[in-house]
């Protein structure tokens, strides 16, 4: 375990969970695996000591971490794939992505039927959409107790909570790359530095290199998008050519350096035109 560092942090996908399963490694050795060090506080200091072999995983595991872990606002997307959904059915005949988060939710009955009390919690759906009235019915509820029974007749209880959350993780399974980049679109570059930046590496970057020095890091990481299509391997490359050198030119360090050079090629250009 890594001091200090609670796995928690980091977002709930799959991406993680794969690499843990698929490194395999030597007991009796102490080199660490691309997950090890993905987990690494000290990644930056490790990383410009790998072989172009080890620093093409390690980018490539990196990106791909990011991709899957770039999350959507998921309420607002299923909110418009189901806007004129108005009966359980219809749902049938919409992206794998949707069914499955409507699966989840359709479970619960009582998470989208007429309640037979009036209740604050029971919004009118007014022939709109089933899954609309579902949303705001958990959302409200998110601690109050919804109930399903499995084909034995066994009777289940869940909070709104979690079965938005497991809604999510379902969509979150279903839902193809090229599905993902399409609705991330514009927000790609945000949603993958935000997830970028809960690495255990990123932990204290800006206090220690100060906030000049992350602002740089955010606009190099957008800047190495170049287009939507490529989004993966220009963010791959961008993570090879900076682990190569330890991110050292957004440190602290690494930025006066440069501006040193600068000035001392300003100096040298001033002094040819003098």
């Amino acid at each position: 375990e890594i001091a200090g560092f609670s796995k928690d942090r980091l977002r709930k996908t799959g991406s993680l969970e794969t690499l843990n399963s698929s490194q395999s490694k030597d007991k009796e050795s102490f080199e660490p695996t691309t997950h090890e060090r993905l987990l690494s506080e000290d990644l930056f200091k490790q990383s410009p000591k790998l072989s172009e072999q080890e620093l093409d995983e390690l980018a490539n595991n990196l990106a791909d971490y990011l991709f899957q872990a770039a999350d959507i606002d998921w309420h607002q997307v299923i909110s418009e794939k189901t806007r004129g959904l108005t009966t359980e059915e219809m749902a049938k005949s919409e992206h794998r992505y949707v069914q499955a988060f409507c699966r989840e939710i359709l479970k619960y009955p009582d998470c989208y039927k007429s309640a037979d009390v009036a209740s604050p919690e029971s919004p009118k759906s007014g022939g709109g959409s089933v899954i609309d009235v579902a949303l705001k019915r958990l959302q409200t509820g998110r601690e109050r107790l919804f109930t399903t029974t499995d084909e034995k007749g066994n009777r289940e209880l869940k909070k709104g909570d979690a079965i938005l959350e497991s809604a999510i993780n379902a969509a979150r399974m279903a839902i193809s790359t090229e599905e993902k980049n399409t609705i991330l679109s514009n927000n790609v570059k945000s949603a993958t530095f935000e997830v970028f930046c809960e690495l255990p590496c990123m932990d204290g970057f800006a206090e220690q290199n100060g906030k000049t020095a992350f602002y740089a890091l955010r606009a190099g990481f957008y800047s190495a998008f170049k287009n939507t299509d490529t989004a993966k391997q220009d963010i791959t490359k961008f993570m090879k050519d900076n682990l190569q050198a330890g991110f050292s030119g957004y440190s602290y360090q690494g930025l006066t350096n440069r501006v040193a050079q600068l000035e001392a090629q300003l100096a040298a250009l001033s002094a040819k035109l003098s």
